[in-house]
């Protein structure tokens, strides 16, 4: 099984990625762009939570790590619409709406020129329907 696969296999909410957020966020802003710093307080966070599914924290958190490189590409790089679930707050971080934490959570994660991502169309049209179920599309 790829790595891709066994990242895609581990079942993460929203609420995850939510809680992730926030641990990186309350790392100090030298820290948070280190992947060894946000592997390792995701690691010490996600360790022994008792959850389902989360047994294996290295996996967990290495889905959570992929999830947000491909979030970040996707806005950054491939697809501007996403500036509506992206609010700046001139703070440690930006607002992130959580139907966008919802969608990258459970989006399959695809390879893109060798590297980890969203398939756009489908994180669109995934995120489209979550905002208008909850009437903010």
């Amino acid at each position: 099984m790829s790595v891709l696969d066994r990242a895609n296999k581990v079942a993460l909410s929203g609420d995850d990625m939510v809680e992730a957020l926030g641990v990186v966020n309350d790392l100090p802003p030298e820290d948070r762009r280190s992947m060894q710093a946000r592997t390792v307080r995701l690691l010490q966070h996600f360790e022994g939570t008792g959850r389902p599914g989360f047994y294996n924290a290295g996996e967990v958190v290495m889905a959570i790590e992929f999830r947000f490189w491909a979030l970040a590409k996707l806005h950054l790089t491939e697809h501007r619409g996403l500036a509506g679930w992206i609010l700046p707050t001139g703070d440690r971080f930006d607002y992130v709406k959580d139907e966008l934490l919802s969608v990258a959570a459970t989006e399959p994660l695809v390879e893109i020129d060798g590297r980890v991502a969203f398939d756009a169309e489908s994180f669109i049209d995934h995120l489209l329907a979550i905002s208008e179920e909850h009437g903010r599309a």
